[in-house]
């Protein structure tokens, strides 16, 4: 139970760019925040990741990749205002640790190109990497060979490899843009 509430601390952390953006505080009920968990699974890597972060014995490293939407869209100063650096931020606040990040996005690039390029855009002794591929990679509604599932769990398993055994966090954008707006079809 304390790992959720830890969890959900972290994902509460989430929000806060938007309360710098607009200016006010947001805040958000508990129940709200455990629908945004669409699976933990066993989160052994995450929980290390959390009783290392609360511990605050050793230092901790954290990397993104992805897009714009994560290198700096709707920030004034990237490496201050943009998301990322907002929750790098706060996470050293919480904690005594030292907090080290990387960003590694590139804008306009999908996900297989970080497959390829990965070792000059993440630490390879990263501790939590984020990673946000949602817009640049597309959309693809295959069940079979889908081009989007096969590139990610490539950079899955690349990321899942690297020296400090990293916990990988997937961050979902919403697609805003119509051609890929579907309408909602109830089954029975």
């Amino acid at each position: 139970m304390e790992f959720v509430q830890s969890l959900l601390v972290i994902l509460a952390a989430f929000c806060l760019p938007s309360s710098y953006i607009l200016g006010n505080v947001v805040s958000v009920r508990e129940q709200s925040l455990r629908a945004g968990l669409g699976y933990v699974g066993a989160a052994r890597r995450l929980r290390k990741f959390v009783t290392d972060l609360l511990a605050g014995r050793r230092s901790l490293r954290i990397g993104v990749v992805g897009g714009s939407i994560s290198y700096d869209m709707f920030a004034s100063r990237r490496g201050v205002t943009d998301w990322f650096s907002i929750f790098v931020n706060w996470l050293a606040s919480v904690t005594k640790a030292e907090v080290k990040s990387l960003n590694g996005c590139r804008p306009a690039t999908p996900s297989l190109y970080m497959v390829f390029c990965m070792e000059h855009s993440v630490d390879p002794e990263v501790d939590l990497v984020v990673i946000e591929y949602s817009l640049n990679d597309g959309f693809d509604d295959s069940i079979k060979k889908n081009r989007i599932v096969m590139d990610k769990e490539q950079l899955v398993r690349r990321l899942m490899k690297l020296q400090n055994q990293p916990a990988v966090v997937f961050l979902q954008v919403p697609h805003v843009w119509p051609k890929y707006v579907h309408p909602f079809h109830h089954t029975s």
